[in-house]
């Protein structure tokens, strides 16, 4: 019985500190979009992970990577582009 209790409580600690670090970096994307948003391509960044650090991410539409680095002017395949 002890044994299953420990488990129990380790299974909780790990549970809520996943769940505090998934804030955390929704925090610091948010905080990251603040200061970075005079930029273009530091707006098009943040935005991009604040939307797949929200709650309802699943519902949201993501554009795929190779048209996100195009849009913001880094893809490494094209010519003229900053890699």
């Amino acid at each position: 019985m002890k044994n299953l209790i420990a488990r129990l409580k380790a299974w909780r600690q790990r549970r809520y500190w996943q769940k505090r670090h998934l804030e955390f970096i929704r925090t610091m994307v948010l905080s990251d979009l603040r200061w970075l948003s005079v930029d273009p391509a530091g707006r098009a960044i943040t935005e991009r992970y604040e939307k797949l650090t929200a709650s309802d991410w699943y519902k949201l539409d993501h554009e795929p990577i190779e048209h996100f680095r195009k849009r913001i002017g880094m893809c490494p395949h094209e010519k003229g582009q900053t890699p």
